[in-house]
């Protein structure tokens, strides 16, 4: 789910699928709604997780994708190197504006009791899959041979998959400060999401459909977005949330 700020997917397009009859499945003709498509067609993104890929991003003139999970003293510093780095990008008449963009774990529910509960549970699974992702990719590796540029990867992941660290910060503790990740009520995705557009940010790709989370669940943070956090970033005045 992409959300721009100023111009939230505008355009809605069909096209029509001719029926098809297999020796097993046979489907009627029928209508698709593909995915919104964005005015202008955004540019080609990068993920920034490094320093070398936030400068690297920027030279090249590519949007700059950011993950919310580094918390926004992190993402503060890696937009940093990429705008300064965007200055020295060659221009290319054909290709959009480069945007800045995060990406960011979202769940969102009306009552604050079942956020503290269910939202702490989905970022405690979103933490840990992150640490199980670190372990799986570099099992089987030899450390011998990881390259250089990849050495500042291969450390991270590291540390990463050996944690959690005492003193570190519980799933809990990371859902109550509401900074790593989009989860909260309406008004608390709010903040969040004004947080992060005050350094720059101009999109947000929402991950809602993670891990235990269930199709009601996601199906009622894609509607609390479209009725009260979406509207009030359209809007020329902001209004709180009902």
């Amino acid at each position: 789910m992409s959300v721009p700020f100023a111009d939230v997917l505008p355009l809605i397009w069909t096209q029509e699928v001719t029926e098809y009859a297999g020796e097993y499945f046979q489907f009627p003709p029928r209508e698709v709604l593909p995915k919104p498509v964005q005015r202008p067609h955004p540019p080609l993104w990068s993920a920034c997780g490094s320093d070398e890929t936030a400068r690297l991003t920027g030279r090249q003139g590519m949007g700059g994708l950011f993950g919310s999970e580094g918390g926004p003293a992190r993402v503060r510093q890696l937009m940093g190197l990429y705008q300064d780095a965007l200055l020295t990008a060659p221009a290319k008449l054909d290709r959009p504006t480069p945007r800045a963009a995060l990406m960011t774990a979202g769940y969102c529910h009306e009552d604050k009791a079942v956020v503290a509960e269910r939202g702490t549970e989905l970022v405690g699974w979103y933490l840990e899959q992150q640490r199980e992702r670190a372990r799986l990719v570099w099992r089987d590796y030899d450390p011998s041979t990881v390259p250089p540029d990849y050495q500042s990867y291969y450390e991270r992941d590291q540390r990463l998959a050996n944690g959690p660290y005492p003193g570190e910060a519980t799933p809990r503790e990371v859902r109550d400060e509401g900074k790593a990740f989009c989860v909260g009520t309406p008004a608390e995705c709010i903040r969040f999401l004004e947080m992060y557009e005050a350094m720059g940010i101009e999109e947000v790709f929402l991950l809602c459909a993670i891990g235990p989370a269930r199709h009601d669940e996601v199906l009622n943070t894609i509607r609390l977005f479209g009725e009260q956090i979406i509207p009030h970033f359209q809007s020329g005045e902001r209004r709180s949330p009902v």
